[in-house]
């Protein structure tokens, strides 16, 4: 779930900066309406993984594209998919950017309006996703039932 930071009056008109967890802009302006606040400013924050070890290794990228491949051909559908696998991955870094891609694919936004926001990493783990699967079902093809 995304987290947004806002900047907000209370009736007695002080400020008052913090962040929350939800779904939606929409829901964070509905919470803080609910609490009697004037909305100055709501952000999304950018979750960025860390420089230091924060990346998405080959091994995450393998498991992930096991998992995904599997729930895809056992008839899961895709955003259902996306959502468990950024549920269960250990990799923060992995995690946002299905996420992202969860939220693009849920409300259908362009594919590169989506992807000119993520990070190199990021770019590199998921356009390896769909010619991994791509090349898995293309030897599921080609080799015959008794080398399966």
């Amino acid at each position: 779930m995304p987290t947004f930071t806002y900047t907000a009056r209370n009736p007695s008109g002080e400020l008052k900066s913090a962040s929350i967890d939800a779904p939606s802009r929409d829901d964070v302006v509905n919470q803080l309406r609910r609490q009697r606040l004037t909305i100055i400013k709501v952000d999304e924050e950018k979750v960025r993984a860390k420089k230091s070890g924060g990346g998405i290794s080959m091994r995450d990228i393998v498991i992930f594209t096991r998992q995904f491949s599997t729930m895809i051909n056992a008839g899961l559908p895709l955003v259902q998919a996306l959502d468990i696998l950024a549920k269960q991955s250990e990799n923060k870094a992995l995690a946002a950017v299905v996420r992202s891609l969860m939220r693009c694919a849920n409300i259908r936004k362009r594919s590169r309006i989506c992807i000119r926001t993520w990070s190199r990493p990021a770019k590199q783990a998921v356009f390896s996703i769909p010619s991994s699967i791509a090349w898995r079902s293309s030897w599921k093809r080609t080799t015959p039932s008794f080398a399966k």
